[in-house]
């Protein structure tokens, strides 16, 4: 998709164990790439960090239930 960043574009093709691959490699994980691959600890120490002032909106996002079922 970017074509600069490889975790992303994993995740936005769904290809899932390229991504966690490139997690186990030391890629930097964004906000988004954590909440999309369910690493929820790395999404709260991102969030609680509030990069580029989006605090507000991260804080809410962690504070809507998860169905992990569904």
């Amino acid at each position: 998709m970017s074509g600069l960043d490889g975790l992303l574009d994993a995740t936005a093709f769904a290809q899932w164990s390229a991504a966690f691959r490139l997690v186990e490699c030391a890629a930097a994980v964004t906000l988004f790439a954590a909440a999309t691959l369910g690493l929820l600890e790395r999404a709260e120490t991102d969030a609680a960090s509030c990069h580029f002032g989006a605090c507000p909106a991260s804080v809410e996002l962690l504070s809507i239930p998860v169905d992990q079922d569904g």
